[in-house]
């Protein structure tokens, strides 16, 4: 159990920059809002998250990784539009940096 909660841990601790790098570079490069960009670095983080989780933290087996994933994205979907709300408020309202938004609200 706690080698579990420590690989999940290290995981966090990959997609964090994944995501943070990934708002960045659709903002700055792609030229994305950076609303769009939030969600963009949602699904390649939730998406990368998901796919070492499965396979190196719980060594899952299960040949059903379409539904486990579609069930863990939805159920992380919630979070996403709570932080696009959330960032919104910071950056338009407090003018605060998107990507200092971002990191505050912990992606």
């Amino acid at each position: 159990m706690f080698k579990q909660l420590v690989k999940y841990f290290l995981v966090s601790c990959l997609t964090v920059p994944l995501n943070l790098g990934t708002v960045w570079f659709s903002v700055e490069f792609l030229q994305f809002h950076y609303r769009l960009a939030v969600v963009f670095g949602f699904i390649i983080s939730v998406t990368v998250a998901f796919l070492f989780n499965r396979k190196w933290t719980f060594a899952s087996k299960s040949k059903e990784k379409a539904k486990q994933y579609f069930k863990y994205f939805f159920v992380a979907a919630s979070g996403m539009f709570l932080n696009v709300i959330l960032i919104t408020i910071l950056v338009e309202v407090f003018d605060l940096w998107y990507l200092l938004s971002q990191f505050i609200l912990g992606p």
